[in-house]
């Protein structure tokens, strides 16, 4: 020993080289992970934050116009570049507005103006509205006439520079019963049918205007009076509005009352009256003007208040009547001024030298701002991006608007919100519609329901039957089949989520969809006679369970279960037909269907493609790594502490139960939160094996939609940076912190389990 040389001791050069690269690179790489993982919370925050923000707005420029004559109405054209003001003697004026360049002072430079007398009048304009959707200017007169002028918007190019031009058509003219003073006026259109409401002291007129063509291809135009009403109102009419409906009128009057009603067979007919401001000092209405849609009423009282009212069914008188949706922030002094958005629900208000912008979804106030001079008119631009205003100096103000998520904010997402047509507030995910008056419903509330919903249902079947399984397989199930069963289970965590969806949805749906009480039966008998043979097991003679040797007791049970299972299935069938008695509305009998007796039991229909599939089909991909897990952990506990127990006379399931399990609760603690984190996260599942309805109820016979699979089935619809786009990436945030919040439970409390049973 003394001439052995010290250097074989030694450890080579190129070991340690490749030992510290692999320690730095193994750092190097755990790093890049955590980084990484950063990286993309933080793009995902990036992307959710514009959702938060209120609107800018800021002024763009002003130039002067002449307010000699008082101005009745003000336009523009779908590019804000020929804004018009239309002056009580008929007279309008079209600016072209270069809305870029400015002077220092801020003034907009503008093409000297165009001037069109509209031929036809009979008297100075008492009431002007324009209807940018429609391109219609609609005049009431002092004489009683009402003037519906079509406008014709054309563009062109002159050296490179777009020319926006505007004609004024040929005006149609429709007469009063009396020639009194318009005071307000109306105009829906649809199609080729067009009414027109117009209003003269306390009555209220209405023409309706059809179009249609002959077989040989001509128009003929019909007119028709389609209802009229006088001294029904209580006062004099200060606004009336036709309906989305087209058959029903909004009117309020000077004593603050509002109608809701309806035209039929020629005559109006009071279905609603109430008071809006009831409760104020002030009773009267200030204003009242409709929301896109042509549904909703935004009103405001003198003392400032500002509510918006809309149809939703009354449970009561079984129709549709108006009720107070929203309440929003006051308005001081009320709002003379108004106008909405032709893309969302997004008003403005003025009056008093105040403007505000608001979105009546949300009742968010979007901006606020005291003018220097009381306003005179002011327009909304139809693209959302503008706003135009006149005050009483003769300024022609501009002002660009920044909100591209008006319909956002934190109300929107977590908050009941009342919507347009329903009766009550609502959790509410609906983010398209077919209508573009349509009000996006962004809640996440039933997107963390149905996740959690699903997660559940799939935990209930998944968890006992993986832990079980493991506490079986490590404890008593014989070493030579273990080396079977265990690959054969971490095989199953291989199979791709999207064959177990389609496996759902293509077979197990549709098998299971008639045989519900069977596949009941079949769990409860199934588990009742694995437990009543494990109970009697331990009541025969030594010499019967000799016979069997140790490990291979499921070679008994297997078939028991198997015997219990088939006469359960066929037990469930006959039960349905003895016990299951419900009322088939097709048929007009009744009929022994567990199906149409869930939907009349609860209430609530039962989908084929539900909870339950979901629940089997996901807990199947759960169970290998649960098993997995968990069976590591109590296999790897101690043998000293399984001798000792069983030398002190403890059965093997008195050992399993009370010394592996808590001594392994750490590792299968583990086990349960990653198959939870697996479960939370699962798409494909649950796109295919569900008919993803954002439904909020624990109905185990009806689907979800998940936060995940809410990602899956939305984004490819999603424009770029749009409001939808960026509240998918809200619902992936919450997916992250969700797990995140998971993981950090399941770590802390591993921890301190690791730390109470360690054993050593």
């Amino acid at each position: 020993m003394a001439d052995a040389d010290p250097k074989r001791f030694e450890v080579s050069g190129k070991t340690l080289f490749l030992d510290t690269f692999m320690t730095r690179f193994i750092k190097i790489g755990g790093i890049g992970i955590i980084a990484a993982v950063f990286g993309i919370f933080i793009f995902i925050v990036l992307q959710v934050l514009p959702l938060f923000d209120s609107a800018h707005v800021r002024k763009s420029g002003f130039f002067e116009v002449d307010v000699s004559v008082k101005p009745v109405l003000m336009g523009a054209d779908e590019w804000g570049e020929l804004p018009f003001v239309l002056y009580e003697d008929g007279n309008i004026r079209l600016f072209s507005v270069d809305k870029k360049p400015v002077s220092e002072d801020g003034r907009l430079v503008v093409k000297p103006a165009r001037s069109e007398q509209i031929a036809g009048l009979d008297g100075k304009i008492t009431v002007a509205r324009y209807f940018a959707k429609n391109n219609v200017l609609l005049l009431g007169t002092e004489n009683g006439t009402v003037h519906v002028l079509p406008l014709s918007y054309s563009m062109s190019f002159e050296e490179g520079t777009r020319v926006i031009g505007c004609s004024i058509g040929k005006p149609q003219d429709y007469a009063g019963e009396t020639r009194n003073r318009i005071g307000y006026v109306d105009f829906y259109e649809t199609g080729s049918e067009r009414m027109i409401v117009f209003a003269q002291g306390n009555k209220v007129d209405a023409v309706r205007y059809q179009k249609k063509k002959t077989l040989f291809g001509s128009a003929k135009e019909k007119f028709e009076r389609a209802g009229f009403a006088e001294h029904i109102f209580e006062a004099d009419v200060t606004a009336v509005f036709v309906t989305g409906l087209n058959d029903s009128l909004v009117v309020t009057d000077s004593n603050g009352s509002f109608y809701f009603v309806k035209i039929e067979d020629g005559t109006m007919n009071i279905v609603q009256r109430l008071r809006p401001f009831e409760s104020e000092e002030d009773k009267r209405i200030c204003s009242a003007n409709l929301l896109l849609g042509n549904i909703s009423v935004v009103l405001t009282s003198y003392t400032g208040k500002n509510h918006i009212y809309a149809l939703s069914r009354d449970e009561k008188a079984g129709e549709l009547l108006y009720s107070k949706i929203h309440e929003m922030r006051d308005f001081p002094g009320g709002a003379s001024l108004y106008d909405y958005s032709h893309r969302n629900r997004a008003f403005v208000l003025a009056g008093k030298e105040r403007v505000s912008l608001r979105y009546g979804t949300t009742e968010s106030s979007r901006w606020y701002e005291v003018l220097e001079r009381p306003p005179l008119l002011i327009f909304l631009g139809l693209k959302y991006d503008s706003l135009w205003l006149l005050d009483d100096a003769g300024r022609f103000s501009l002002y660009s608007i920044d909100d591209p998520h008006p319909e956002s904010g934190f109300a929107a997402f977590f908050g009941k919100i009342h919507y347009e047509g329903m009766s009550e507030p609502a959790y509410i995910w609906q983010s398209t519609g077919a209508e573009a008056s349509f009000e996006p419903k962004l809640s996440m509330i039933p997107l963390l329901f149905g996740s959690v919903k699903g997660t559940l249902y799939a935990m209930i079947f998944a968890l006992p039957i993986a832990l079980l399984s493991a506490v079986y397989t490590s404890q008593f199930l014989h070493p030579s089949l273990k080396r079977i069963v265990k690959p054969t289970m971490e095989i199953m965590a291989s199979l791709p989520s999207v064959v177990l969806g389609f496996i759902g949805a293509i077979w197990v749906a549709p098998a299971i969809e008639h045989r519900i009480p069977s596949i009941i039966a079949c769990i409860v008998i199934g588990t009742a006679t694995c437990m009543l043979f494990g109970w009697m097991w331990t009541f025969m003679p030594k010499s019967v369970r000799a016979r069997i040797r140790p490990g291979y007791e499921f070679i008994v049970v297997i078939p028991l279960v198997a015997v219990a299972c088939i006469m359960a299935w066929h037990l469930g069938v006959f039960a349905e037909g003895i016990f299951i008695d419900a009322y088939n509305h097709a048929t007009g009998k009744d009929v022994s269907d567990f199906r149409a007796w869930w939907s009349e039991f609860s209430g609530i229909p039962f989908e084929q493609r539900n909870s339950l599939v979901v629940g089997f089909l996901m807990g199947f991909a759960v169970i290998p790594l649960i098993f997995t897990i968990a069976e590591d952990a109590l296999t790897n506990v101690p043998s000293y502490l399984t001798s000792a127990s069983l030398a002190l006379g403890a059965s093997r399931w008195q050992t399993a139960w009370r010394i592996i399990m808590p001594t392994a609760s750490p590792g299968v603690f583990s086990a349960f939160m990653i198959g939870l984190g697996r479960a939370v996260g699962e798409t494909m599942i649950v796109v295919m094996c569900t008919g993803n309805t954002p439904t909020m109820n624990w109905n185990i016979f009806d689907g979800m939609r998940t936060l995940s699979a809410n990602i899956a089935v939305e984004l490819p619809e999603a424009p770029v940076h749009s409001t939808l786009y960026r509240s998918l990436f809200l619902g992936a945030l919450l997916l992250f912190m969700l797990t995140f919040i998971v993981n950090t439970v399941a770590e802390v409390t591993r921890k301190r389990l690791r730390e109470k049973y360690k054993t050593v």
